[in-house]
């Protein structure tokens, strides 16, 4: 068994970009076209899709106007089943006696 390579950030860029034009394509849409129902530019969309980094916000927006919120709704995080912040809140109150 072969220790298995984590992709780059460069890598994951170009796999998302390439995912998003494939779909895009699927759904015989130009970029004009979805770059206009995302709310964005043609360059931010350009840029998504061939790799070369894209704001958050712009991957949202183009994934939301492709129709694929079920993807951004799998990127969610496994619940930890302890937030840190519960202790932090715990240590700011006051103890009080019982009477």
């Amino acid at each position: 068994m072969g220790v298995m390579q984590r992709r780059s950030s460069e890598e994951w860029l170009a796999t998302i970009g390439e995912g998003v034009r494939e779909h895009r394509l699927l759904q015989r849409v130009t970029q004009a076209e979805l770059a206009d129902s995302a709310n964005v530019s043609v360059n931010a969309l350009q840029n998504l899709e061939h790799g070369r980094g894209a704001a958050l916000i712009t991957l949202i927006k183009v994934i939301r106007a492709l129709d694929l919120e079920d993807w951004l709704d799998g990127l969610s995080l496994p619940d930890a089943g302890f937030n840190p912040l519960d202790a932090i809140d715990r240590g700011n109150r006051k103890r009080r006696r019982a009477r």
